[in-house]
């Protein structure tokens, strides 16, 4: 399943009102499971850019796609946001026959 696929269904097409405008679907995989983000931009309260990452696991065994809001975070910088991205796929998890 493709990463724009996961999000759209785990937030049900909508959008962050903060930031509106995605720029780019990004995703992580192992061989049990698919960690999709999402970078998208708006405006701050002064109008600054904010880039907002959005992140959601799918579990292949289950076809669950579970929101990962603890992995979802703001940044006023797009190097800092695509640096969080990159770091994303140490938050997959083994699956259980390469313990």
């Amino acid at each position: 399943m493709k990463a724009k696929t996961l999000i759209k269904r785990a937030y049900q097409g909508q959008v962050n009102p903060l930031t509106p405008e995605v720029e780019v679907y990004f995703s992580v995989e192992n061989d049990s499971e698919m960690i999709a983000s999402e970078l998208s931009v708006g405006n701050g309260m002064s109008h600054d850019p904010i880039f907002g990452v959005s992140v959601v696991r799918y579990v292949k065994k289950t076809r669950e796609i579970v929101r990962e809001p603890e992995l979802c975070k703001c940044f006023h910088d797009k190097k800092a946001a695509y640096s969080h991205i990159k770091g994303l796929s140490r938050y997959l998890r083994m699956s259980p026959e390469m313990r």
